[in-house]
């Protein structure tokens, strides 16, 4: 943390990360119980499933984000914006794209901020197209926080410590 979170977001990392853990390990232990199917049944039923579910892209995206562990959607905090909580796409910026931008392990405020005074831990970029809120992306590519510039500080002074 550097000395700029406060104790409640180190308290939140079990109650957060536990079940995407605890869902990731579930899911390599159902690919494992499949790939060691004994019956012949079994197996000709599973190489059937195996080939059409690639070609499902509902199917295929949630595989892959189960696999993976970024189709996990955190819980939003009560009154959040509803796209709180999920894992952000690698939005086109005006220098770049937003994954390259989170290359540094801090928070990246997509949007115009205007006049603004960010905390030191939070970098700030322009879209390509212009965004109605402001997107306050985490270090781990999920949405923190959505709003205007003028909610911004009041949250701002709850979460990083100045």
């Amino acid at each position: 943390m550097r000395g700029w979170g406060d104790d409640a977001l180190l308290d939140s990392y079990h109650s957060e990360r536990h079940p995407v853990g605890r869902a990731v390990l579930r899911s390599s232990g159902a690919i494992i119980r499949l790939a060691m199917i004994r019956p012949r049944w079994g197996r000709a039923a599973r190489n059937t499933l195996a080939g059409l579910l690639p070609r499902l892209p509902p199917a295929r995206a949630a595989v892959a984000g189960s696999i993976s562990a970024i189709g996990f959607r955190y819980p939003a905090p009560r009154g959040a914006d509803r796209r709180v909580g999920v894992r952000v796409p690698n939005l086109a910026l005006r220098t770049g794209r937003l994954y390259d931008a989170l290359h540094g392990g801090r928070f990246v405020l997509v949007g115009d901020a205007g006049e603004l005074t960010l905390p030191a831990q939070v970098d700030a970029v322009a879209p390509a197209r212009p965004l109605d809120r402001l997107l306050l992306v985490r270090p781990d590519g999920y949405l923190g926080w959505v709003g205007t510039a003028e909610q911004f500080p009041a949250w701002a002074r709850d979460y990083f410590r100045t």
